[in-house]
């Protein structure tokens, strides 16, 4: 099995890893809304669902392979994305229920840094010295984020600690996912990836689901669910995209400004939501620890090779 090389192309997959950053950044505040009326599981099975047969209906079938045998080595590689997602999405819907979106996006972004380790391990792409300061940085960000909170994160076991865990615990289902898709993107086309990943996927989830709770719900609540749906197929396409024309470590460049997003996004959505979405109230210390979180990871994707 030959190890997946990037094309080069790197200004599309910088515009397709930008568009990616600015829907992951909204995506959380529309699904911390969504679990006000429905659990973690329907939501992920819904979203799962719809994005795999609207991308059956916009023509994935057409771009499956015409003379691929399917091997150990890819069927391997399938399972561990679908488990990767399948993880990820619920994990990270469980971690909402616990902490704010702005928290859930800072602790994800480790997600990218184990993407980066994952793509040292398995392709080896190198490391320099300057994105380990990197890393430093970012793990520097993360204490000061929590500086207020840090003894109820390290020693208790309330919302806070059960939430960050969950995203930790997303983080790395979501590198496995990616760096599985990486290497099946050397043979496969990425929506036909992507149509086996949601529609595969939604078969362990429907046990879990309760599909009758969508009846209960207003025509706005299911449009937004119709839209997460929607950004979650268009944000994974374009982040399949990203990967086939960046390096795995420089993808994660454009990911890492996705906290900012999606702070930015809960100041201005939470006036008109006061019930349904409460900003953090950060101290300067936790405004600093984000700052430093995103710049450290801006740190250890840019940073030259050696």
């Amino acid at each position: 099995m030959n190890l997946h090389r990037s094309s080069g192309r790197w200004r599309l997959g910088l515009a397709l890893a930008l568009f990616t950053s600015l829907i992951w950044g909204g995506l959380p505040i529309g699904l911390k809304i969504l679990l006000n009326s429905l659990d973690p599981y329907t939501i992920t099975w819904s979203r799962f669902l719809a994005a795999g047969l609207i991308l059956a209906v916009a023509g994935g079938l057409k771009q499956r392979p015409t003379s691929w045998r399917i091997g150990r080595g890819y069927l391997l590689l399938l399972f561990i994305a679908v488990l990767g997602m399948c993880g990820n999405y619920l994990l990270y819907m469980l971690g909402l229920g616990f902490i704010s979106p702005s928290t859930a996006q800072l602790v994800i972004q480790l997600a990218p840094i184990f993407l980066m380790v994952g793509s040292l391990l398995f392709f080896k792409e190198r490391f320099a010295p300057l994105q380990w300061l990197g890393f430093a940085v970012l793990f520097v960000g993360m204490l000061l984020y929590f500086n207020d909170r840090l003894g109820e994160l390290l020693f208790g076991l309330r919302e806070l600690t059960t939430g960050v865990l969950f995203i930790l615990a997303a983080a790395v289902s979501w590198a496995a996912y990616a760096l599985s898709q990486k290497q099946l993107l050397g043979s496969l086309h990425p929506n036909f990836i992507l149509l086996l990943l949601y529609l595969i996927g939604a078969l362990p989830l429907w046990p879990l689901a309760t599909p009758s709770r969508l009846l209960d719900q207003s025509i706005s609540q299911l449009l937004l669910l119709l839209a997460t749906a929607l950004a979650t197929l268009l944000s994974y396409r374009s982040f399949a995209g990203a990967l086939q024309h960046m390096e795995g470590s420089r993808v994660s460049i454009v990911i890492s400004l996705t906290p900012l997003i999606t702070l930015a996004g809960m100041t201005m959505v939470a006036p008109f939501f006061p019930n349904l979405i409460i900003p953090d109230t950060l101290n300067p210390l936790s405004l600093l620890g984000a700052l430093l979180v995103v710049t450290g990871s801006i740190v250890t994707a840019l940073a030259r090779k050696p």
